[in-house]
């Protein structure tokens, strides 16, 4: 699809987060590491200026998308 959508002038990068410090109530009740809405959004621009496709904002995500497509032994 963003091939597609390409061709029509549209840019689509993926954006992968875990929790983003929003204060939100259904966040705030667990210990979880949490990134910033200003580093999410910093990393967004950067990464749309350099041409990426995806932005990996935030250690766990960068974790999660490392071990796709690994062997399910390694776990």
């Amino acid at each position: 699809m963003s091939m597609q959508l390409e061709g029509q002038g549209i840019k689509v990068i993926g954006l992968y987060v875990s929790v983003v410090d929003t204060r939100h109530p259904m966040t705030v009740q667990y210990d979880l590491p949490e990134i910033s809405l200003a580093s999410v959004v910093a990393q967004a621009y950067d990464s749309i200026e350099e041409g990426a496709l995806e932005v990996l904002a935030d250690a766990q995500s960068r974790q999660i998308i490392s071990t796709m497509g690994a062997e399910a032994e390694k776990f």
